[in-house]
Protein backbone atom coordinates (compact mmCIF):
# COMPACT_ATOMS: atom_id res chain seq x y z
CA UNK A 1 0.00 0.00 0.00
CA UNK A 2 2.80 2.37 0.77
CA UNK A 3 4.73 1.49 -2.41
CA UNK A 4 1.47 2.34 -4.05
CA UNK A 5 1.27 6.09 -2.83
CA UNK A 6 4.60 6.70 -3.24
CA UNK A 7 4.88 5.50 -6.75
CA UNK A 8 1.85 7.88 -7.22
CA UNK A 9 3.45 10.74 -5.45
CA UNK A 10 6.52 10.29 -7.97
CA UNK A 11 4.47 10.28 -11.14
CA UNK A 12 2.81 13.72 -9.70
CA UNK A 13 6.65 15.52 -9.38
CA UNK A 14 7.24 14.89 -12.81
CA UNK A 15 4.65 17.84 -14.32
CA UNK A 16 6.47 20.66 -12.23
CA UNK A 17 10.16 19.42 -13.68
CA UNK A 18 8.50 18.97 -17.63
CA UNK A 19 7.67 22.60 -16.89
CA UNK A 20 10.81 24.22 -15.48
CA UNK A 21 12.59 22.61 -18.78
CA UNK A 22 10.20 23.97 -20.76
CA UNK A 23 10.44 27.39 -19.38
CA UNK A 24 14.18 27.61 -19.62
CA UNK A 25 14.52 26.32 -22.93
CA UNK A 26 11.95 28.94 -24.40
CA UNK A 27 13.90 31.82 -22.59
CA UNK A 28 17.20 30.33 -24.24
CA UNK A 29 15.26 30.47 -27.55
CA UNK A 30 14.15 33.93 -26.98
CA UNK A 31 17.22 35.20 -25.94
CA UNK A 32 18.86 33.61 -29.29
CA UNK A 33 16.44 34.83 -31.02
CA UNK A 34 16.41 38.52 -30.06
CA UNK A 35 20.76 38.25 -30.72
CA UNK A 36 19.86 37.08 -34.40
CA UNK A 37 17.73 40.13 -34.86
CA UNK A 38 20.03 42.97 -33.05
CA UNK A 39 23.07 42.07 -34.92
CA UNK A 40 21.13 41.55 -38.43
CA UNK A 41 20.00 45.58 -38.10
CA UNK A 42 23.02 46.67 -36.76
CA UNK A 43 24.91 44.67 -40.06
CA UNK A 44 22.52 46.77 -42.82
CA UNK A 45 23.76 49.90 -40.97
CA UNK A 46 26.19 52.26 -42.45
CA UNK A 47 27.44 55.62 -41.20
CA UNK A 48 26.32 58.60 -42.38
CA UNK A 49 28.39 61.83 -42.93
CA UNK A 50 28.40 63.82 -39.94
CA UNK A 51 30.38 67.52 -40.44
CA UNK A 52 29.06 70.77 -40.81
CA UNK A 53 30.66 72.63 -44.29
CA UNK A 54 29.70 75.78 -45.49
CA UNK A 55 29.29 76.43 -49.34
CA UNK A 56 29.83 80.21 -50.45
CA UNK A 57 30.62 81.75 -54.11
CA UNK A 58 33.80 82.98 -55.14
CA UNK A 59 34.08 84.67 -58.38
CA UNK A 60 35.11 81.86 -60.13
CA UNK A 61 33.39 79.02 -58.95
CA UNK A 62 32.47 77.89 -55.01
CA UNK A 63 34.58 77.28 -51.62
CA UNK A 64 33.80 74.66 -49.08
CA UNK A 65 34.55 75.81 -45.48
CA UNK A 66 34.70 72.57 -43.28
CA UNK A 67 34.00 73.48 -40.08
CA UNK A 68 33.34 70.34 -37.77
CA UNK A 69 34.19 67.26 -39.50
CA UNK A 70 33.37 64.06 -37.49
CA UNK A 71 33.82 61.05 -39.62
CA UNK A 72 33.95 62.05 -43.73
CA UNK A 73 37.44 60.96 -44.74
CA UNK A 74 37.34 62.87 -48.13
CA UNK A 75 35.20 65.68 -49.22
CA UNK A 76 34.25 66.15 -53.17
CA UNK A 77 33.00 69.33 -54.65
CA UNK A 78 31.42 67.93 -58.17
CA UNK A 79 30.21 70.20 -61.10
CA UNK A 80 27.01 69.67 -62.76
CA UNK A 81 29.04 68.54 -65.82
CA UNK A 82 30.77 65.95 -63.92
CA UNK A 83 34.61 67.41 -63.35
CA UNK A 84 35.38 67.19 -59.23
CA UNK A 85 37.40 68.81 -56.65
CA UNK A 86 39.06 66.25 -54.10
CA UNK A 87 40.16 67.05 -50.46
CA UNK A 88 41.38 65.00 -47.65
CA UNK A 89 41.67 68.31 -45.31
CA UNK A 90 39.55 67.50 -41.83
CA UNK A 91 38.90 71.10 -41.25
CA UNK A 92 39.67 73.98 -43.42
CA UNK A 93 38.68 75.00 -46.96
CA UNK A 94 39.23 74.21 -50.58
CA UNK A 95 37.51 75.93 -53.70
CA UNK A 96 36.76 74.71 -57.14
CA UNK A 97 36.66 77.15 -59.67
CA UNK A 98 34.60 76.39 -62.15
CA UNK A 99 32.57 79.19 -63.55
CA UNK A 100 28.63 78.97 -63.75
CA UNK A 101 26.39 75.68 -62.69
CA UNK A 102 25.38 73.30 -60.12
CA UNK A 103 28.02 72.46 -57.52
CA UNK A 104 27.31 69.51 -55.24
CA UNK A 105 29.41 68.85 -52.13
CA UNK A 106 30.16 64.85 -51.14
CA UNK A 107 31.56 63.15 -48.12
CA UNK A 108 32.96 59.93 -48.53
CA UNK A 109 32.20 57.78 -45.39
CA UNK A 110 33.39 54.05 -45.43
CA UNK A 111 34.08 54.15 -49.16
CA UNK A 112 30.41 55.17 -49.72
CA UNK A 113 29.21 58.92 -50.78
CA UNK A 114 26.64 60.94 -49.38
CA UNK A 115 25.27 63.82 -50.67
CA UNK A 116 25.57 67.17 -47.92
CA UNK A 117 24.57 69.66 -49.85
CA UNK A 118 24.40 71.65 -53.20
CA UNK A 119 24.94 75.31 -54.90
CA UNK A 120 24.22 76.93 -58.10
CA UNK A 121 26.72 79.29 -59.11
CA UNK A 122 25.81 82.22 -61.61
CA UNK A 123 28.09 84.89 -62.59
CA UNK A 124 31.00 83.43 -62.07
CA UNK A 125 33.85 84.46 -64.21
CA UNK A 126 36.27 81.65 -66.01
CA UNK A 127 39.97 81.99 -64.34
CA UNK A 128 42.90 81.18 -66.68
CA UNK A 129 44.13 78.72 -64.61
CA UNK A 130 42.85 76.52 -61.08
CA UNK A 131 43.83 75.98 -58.77
CA UNK A 132 44.34 72.16 -57.70
CA UNK A 133 43.71 68.78 -59.98
CA UNK A 134 41.07 67.91 -62.34
CA UNK A 135 39.16 64.71 -62.31
CA UNK A 136 37.32 64.02 -65.65
CA UNK A 137 34.57 61.54 -64.76
CA UNK A 138 32.23 62.07 -67.72
CA UNK A 139 32.18 63.21 -71.34
CA UNK A 140 33.33 66.97 -71.55
CA UNK A 141 33.80 69.41 -73.90
CA UNK A 142 36.29 72.59 -72.55
CA UNK A 143 39.68 73.31 -72.31
CA UNK A 144 41.54 72.93 -69.15
CA UNK A 145 43.72 74.62 -67.47
CA UNK A 146 44.98 73.67 -64.11
CA UNK A 147 48.27 74.42 -61.54
CA UNK A 148 48.05 70.66 -60.79
CA UNK A 149 47.32 67.14 -61.85
CA UNK A 150 44.77 66.20 -64.66
CA UNK A 151 43.18 62.56 -64.71
CA UNK A 152 41.04 61.97 -67.28
CA UNK A 153 38.25 59.05 -67.22
CA UNK A 154 36.04 59.93 -70.04
CA UNK A 155 36.29 61.96 -73.02
CA UNK A 156 37.53 65.33 -73.79
CA UNK A 157 37.15 67.44 -76.41
CA UNK A 158 39.68 70.19 -75.18
CA UNK A 159 42.68 70.64 -74.76
CA UNK A 160 44.82 70.06 -71.46
CA UNK A 161 47.63 72.39 -69.81
CA UNK A 162 48.62 71.59 -66.25
CA UNK A 163 51.30 72.13 -64.11
CA UNK A 164 51.80 68.69 -62.84
CA UNK A 165 50.74 64.94 -64.28
CA UNK A 166 48.36 64.18 -66.97
CA UNK A 167 47.02 61.05 -66.63
CA UNK A 168 44.58 59.54 -69.36
CA UNK A 169 43.22 56.51 -68.49
CA UNK A 170 41.67 52.61 -69.81
CA UNK A 171 38.27 54.94 -70.69
CA UNK A 172 40.25 58.07 -71.19
CA UNK A 173 39.74 60.03 -74.51
CA UNK A 174 41.57 62.91 -75.45
CA UNK A 175 40.81 64.97 -78.59
CA UNK A 176 43.06 67.66 -78.18
CA UNK A 177 46.74 68.91 -77.58
CA UNK A 178 47.91 68.44 -74.23
CA UNK A 179 50.64 70.64 -72.38
CA UNK A 180 52.09 69.40 -69.03
CA UNK A 181 54.95 70.76 -66.58
CA UNK A 182 55.16 67.01 -65.33
CA UNK A 183 54.56 63.40 -66.72
CA UNK A 184 51.75 62.23 -69.28
CA UNK A 185 51.05 59.21 -68.71
CA UNK A 186 48.66 56.67 -71.08
CA UNK A 187 47.52 54.05 -69.63
CA UNK A 188 46.27 51.37 -71.53
CA UNK A 189 43.47 51.40 -73.70
CA UNK A 190 43.46 55.20 -73.46
CA UNK A 191 43.66 57.77 -76.78
CA UNK A 192 45.21 60.88 -77.51
CA UNK A 193 44.31 62.69 -80.48
CA UNK A 194 46.41 65.15 -80.53
CA UNK A 195 50.19 66.43 -80.08
CA UNK A 196 52.23 66.19 -76.50
CA UNK A 197 54.47 68.29 -74.97
CA UNK A 198 55.66 67.06 -71.23
CA UNK A 199 58.14 68.96 -69.16
CA UNK A 200 59.76 65.62 -67.73
CA UNK A 201 58.19 62.31 -69.93
CA UNK A 202 55.49 60.46 -71.90
CA UNK A 203 55.00 56.68 -70.69
CA UNK A 204 52.76 55.33 -72.45
CA UNK A 205 51.32 52.22 -71.43
CA UNK A 206 49.76 50.83 -73.97
CA UNK A 207 47.43 53.47 -74.81
CA UNK A 208 47.45 55.03 -78.57
CA UNK A 209 48.82 58.18 -79.33
CA UNK A 210 47.36 59.92 -82.77
CA UNK A 211 50.16 63.34 -83.09
CA UNK A 212 53.95 64.06 -81.99
CA UNK A 213 55.45 63.59 -78.68
CA UNK A 214 57.93 66.35 -77.56
CA UNK A 215 59.35 64.86 -74.55
CA UNK A 216 61.94 66.69 -71.71
CA UNK A 217 61.05 70.10 -72.92
CA UNK A 218 63.43 71.72 -70.36
CA UNK A 219 62.25 74.46 -68.01
CA UNK A 220 58.60 73.83 -69.17
CA UNK A 221 56.23 75.02 -66.73
CA UNK A 222 52.29 75.68 -69.06
CA UNK A 223 51.81 78.02 -65.47
CA UNK A 224 54.12 79.67 -64.75
CA UNK A 225 52.60 82.46 -66.70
Amino acid sequence: MIDKYTNKLDEKGVSPVIGVILLVAVTVALVALATVIVFDIGSGVSDTADASVQMEQTDSGVKANIVRNENVEEFILRHEDGTEQRSTKSIGSFTYDNGDGEYTLIGVVGGNEEVIRSTTVVGAEQSGFSAGDRTINADTDENIAVNGDVTINSQLDGDITAGGEVTVNSAGRVNGNIQAGGRVIINSGGRVTGNIESGEQVNNRGGTVDGSIDRNINGYSPCSN
